[in-house]
């Protein structure tokens, strides 16, 4: 307590004798009559709570650009006991082990290393002209925290800071803490990247300002100083109460300095550790693009051509190498991408790297090209073809069964049998079948396998290939079959609500095959439970699964419907639902689709729906649903839904309506395999009481042709 009384007395002679400022002659007389001080920044008397890992920076700023010869300190000890440190430290200029010096245009930095010297009296002497000088002083009084703990406890450094900060409270003065991140390291920042430090002081009854300096070391060894300020756009700093945070962005080789804060208030002040930025050229490793990726396998004809197109990027830009690997063979080089023409391969595995290579780094993936044995091709039958399953069965002419370590059978759902198809031109492209992997180990060698969860009354194409390793046989024959038929889907999601007084709507989701010929729903309903289920009221309805139903129901009276799907084999009826006036529509959503369109990319496989709605009733709608089918199927009558999810929309907003548009790849859609499509889209509203509201009043078309890893012929159609 005492020191503390003590303490505030030296402050406030420090108060009273601080912020000297004179003119003074050759002679040593003062002049007072010069005007103004030109100092900007003047020494302060202030209290300091000594840190270890900081030292103590004396700023001195005139209002206009002097030489740094011109500019001396000097100090004067409060304790006369250190004459060893003073006899060192006489010469304040030649004295870097005590004291280093920084310089500006128009302002001198002085840091006191010593931790010895920092009580005294310091003076900033302005040299103007040989006829006066100026002088700036100002006294420290620094206060030291306790050392009397054991040196060899882990918790000393701990125990000291919390002293030290227990102290700056007392004296009601800032204190920084350093994070232990940028006590002893500097900041490595790329070229154009971001730099940003942070500096915290305890809180203080008295407002604590911040002040950042910049302290650099040139290629002549000169020493500068640039105080920091906000500059709104490369430089900014954003100060809190106690806080203050440095970024600068885009940083270059120029910035590369070591960065000080320094928080103050009326009482006193306190400097952090040095944050130093280390700019290094920008350096990215090299990164092939994802149009290639690593371990694919390309499976081509022998007679086919392909290109690879290996592209990367990096900085410095790296060049890229395509290697044969078998031979360690280099075939072709670029500048950010090399193009591989592959032709004329040997059947089996053909293994190419490609490497992109800058003085950080490189990288390199793998491709695998696969040339089949032309020469071995199996033979594909079929037979016990049922509704939803058929029997495959094969050899290989002139070779052994147990030659070939697997099979793998490629099939796909057609919309026509095309028995003109060209096989190489059609299976380049993959991607468009669904594989089956068959170990004859596991059956063997009996080379017989029944495919399962067919679909009833559809087309179906088989191939085959048989390998050995990884390098396959030439694709079997073609194997064309229609499923059988077989009674229709159950009808699912059957719903229905009231819509005013005089109609009910009623939808349900649509089967997902029909499974045979002659296709169409038939919904059953009444309201007196009392007659037979043969005596219902019956609607044929084709196509479309939705319907309004012109009907009155009473108060307190249900309407109970059915729904059963009919093919040339029978039907199927779906569960009771029951309608009464707790589902009545609310009308809410008010407002239709309108301006209901489609726009097809042909080369990216994808299409863009679009509409407009009333912005009110969008807010309404938790989903919409896009009833769709294939017209170039043979059975026209399936109709599939696909669900829009509300996140997936893109809107733009006007006055009086949303403007929406939907973009998706064509392969989301359930389609058979054809050359080309033309498909039919209708779109629905679902409410939040998952109520289908009507659909658009008419459809809309889109027509694009198969993507094919052949060019295709292209073929337009005119629909009415």
């Amino acid at each position: 307590m005492i020191s503390i009384v003590l303490g505030f007395f030296f402050q406030l002679y420090l108060l009273t004798q601080g912020k000297t400022k004179a003119c003074v002659l050759r002679d040593g007389h003062s002049h007072d009559n010069l005007g103004t001080s030109p100092f900007l920044q003047q020494l302060q008397n202030v209290t300091i709570i000594h840190k270890p890992n900081s030292y103590i920076y004396h700023l001195c700023q005139i209002s206009h650009p002097i030489h740094a010869k011109r500019i001396r300190w000097h100090y004067e000890s409060l304790d006369h006991t250190n004459q060893d440190i003073l006899t060192h430290c006489k010469h304040l200029i030649n004295s870097s082990d005590c004291f280093d010096f920084y310089y500006g245009s128009s302002l001198s930095l002085l840091i006191v290393k010593e931790s010895s010297l920092f009580n005294g009296k310091y003076t900033c002497h302005i040299h103007v002209n040989s006829t006066y000088e100026i002088n700036s002083t100002a006294w420290v009084n620094v206060k030291l925290p306790s050392s009397n703990v054991n040196e060899d406890e882990e918790s000393t450094a701990i125990f000291n800071e919390n002293y030290a900060i227990q102290l700056a409270k007392d004296y009601d003065v800032p204190f920084i803490i350093d994070d232990n991140e940028v006590t002893s390291f500097g900041k490595r920042i790329q070229i154009n990247g971001i730099f940003h430090t942070t500096c915290r002081s305890i809180e203080s009854s008295h407002p604590i300002s911040f002040l950042w300096l910049q302290l650099k070391h040139t290629s002549k060894g000169i020493k500068t100083i640039r105080l920091l300020h906000d500059d709104g756009h490369r430089v900014r700093i954003q100060n809190a109460n106690s806080s203050s945070s440095l970024s600068i962005y885009s940083v270059g080789f120029f910035d590369q300095s070591d960065y000080v804060c320094i928080a103050f208030n009326t009482l006193g002040r306190s400097y952090s550790s040095k944050r130093s930025l280390i700019v290094s050229e920008r350096m990215v490793l090299p990164r092939i693009h994802d149009n290639l990726v690593n371990n694919t396998n390309f499976h081509v004809q022998h007679y086919e051509k392909i290109s690879l197109n290996c592209t990367a990027d990096g900085h410095p830009s790296p060049e890229v190498v395509w290697t044969r690997v078998s031979d360690s063979l280099p075939l072709v080089q670029g500048h950010l991408l090399a193009s591989l023409q592959v032709a004329s391969e040997t059947h089996g595995l053909n293994q190419y790297m490609c490497e992109a290579k800058n003085k950080h780094g490189l990288t390199r993936i793998f491709i695998n090209v696969i040339v089949p044995d032309v020469h071995i091709q199996p033979v594909l039958n079929y037979d016990q073809l049922q509704s939803r399953s058929v029997l495959l069965d094969w050899y290989v002419p002139n070779e052994r069964d147990d030659r070939f370590n697997h099979y793998i059978v490629y099939y796909r759902a057609l919309n026509h049998f095309d028995i003109d198809i060209d096989e190489h031109d059609e299976l380049i492209d993959i991607q468009n079948y669904q594989q089956i992997f068959i170990d004859p180990s596991q059956t063997y060698y009996n080379l017989t396998y029944r495919v399962t969860n067919l679909i009833p009354y559809t087309n179906y194409e088989f191939r085959l290939k048989a390998f050995t390793g990884a390098v396959p046989s030439n694709y079997s024959n073609p194997v064309f079959i229609k499923t059988r038929e077989s009674l229709p889907e159950k009808v699912d999601k059957l719903h229905g609500y009231i819509w005013n007084h005089t109609s009910v709507v009623v939808h349900w989701s649509p089967t997902s095959s029909t499974n045979g010929p002659d296709f169409y729903y038939v919904l059953y309903y009444t309201i007196n439970t009392s007659i037979p289920f043969e005596q219902w009221s019956t609607i044929r309805i084709h196509s479309r699964p939705f319907y309004i139903l012109p009907i009155s129901i009473p108060a307190n009276v249900q309407l109970f419907i059915r729904v059963a799907s009919v093919n040339a084999k029978g039907s199927t009826l779906s569960d009771f639902h029951m309608i009464n006036h707790s589902l009545l529509n609310s009308h809410l959503i008010s407002s239709t689709i309108d301006n209901f369109q489609c726009i097809s990319d042909e080369p990216n496989q994808s299409i863009s729906l679009k509409w407009s709605i009333d912005y009110r009733s969008h807010r309404l709608i938790k989903n919409y649903i896009v009833y769709y089918s294939d017209l170039t199927q043979s059975n026209d009558d399936c109709l599939r839904t696909h669900l829009i999810p509300i996140d997936t929309i893109k809107i733009v907003r006007h006055l009086s309506k949303d403007f929406f548009e939907y973009k998706f790849n064509t392969s989301l859609l359930k389609l058979n395999y054809n050359k080309y499509h033309i498909l039919r889209f209708d779109l629905a509203i679902i409410d939040q009481n998952e109520n289908q509201l009507a659909m658009t009043s008419s459809s809309i078309y889109s027509t694009f042709p198969r993507k094919s890893g052949k060019q295709s012929t292209r073929v337009l159609f005119l629909i009415d």
